[in-house]
């Protein structure tokens, strides 16, 4: 059997197989205020549900320099991801701090068929600084970016191995 074949079928299990990831976002918030909120939300496989985040959310006209690490649904162990208003989008909060000790958080909805489809979270701008934006300071979420990955590593394996096997052959 000719090594091209032996690499192959391995190749082929990898990227054949179900598998589940998780998917960090670089995410940067920006709100009515002018207040940012930058750092890194982690996702469950297919945008289904917020599990993890760490950032500051900084600026703005009330001098914000707050630091958040802790997820609503994950950190309450409650059911996750939820669509809390029944509009369509699932819901999450980022908190400052671990309930019940927290004193500010941001709601952010997004669409989870949006954000598969566009391989990066589509979050909702909607008119209410609940499920949008930092409520306890009346602080509407305007406008988000989220940095593009760069390309898997798999892809870049898989490129490899198939010069390497026309290479042989």
């Amino acid at each position: 059997m000719k090594f091209s074949r032996l690499l192959l079928f391995p190749l082929l299990l990898i990227l054949s197989s179900q598998s589940y990831a998780t998917i960090i976002e670089t995410v940067h918030l920006e709100f009515e205020s002018g207040a940012e909120w930058n750092g890194t939300i982690t996702f469950n496989d297919g945008y289904e549900g917020m599990i993890a985040t760490e950032g500051y959310l900084t600026g703005g006209v009330h001098s914000f320099n707050e630091y958040f690490s802790w997820t609503w649904w994950h950190g309450t162990s409650q059911p996750n991801p939820q669509d809390f208003n029944s509009d369509g989008y699932y819901t999450d909060w980022l908190m400052n701090l671990a309930y019940p000790d927290y004193t500010m958080y941001i709601g952010l909805s997004w669409d989870v068929l949006a954000s598969v489809a566009a391989g990066s979270v589509q979050f909702v701008l909607l008119q209410d600084n609940y499920y949008s934006g930092n409520q306890a300071y009346d602080d509407l979420l305007t406008d988000y970016s989220v940095d593009v990955p760069a390309p898997a590593g798999v892809g870049l394996i898989a490129l490899g191995l198939l010069a390497l096997m026309r290479r042989r052959a």
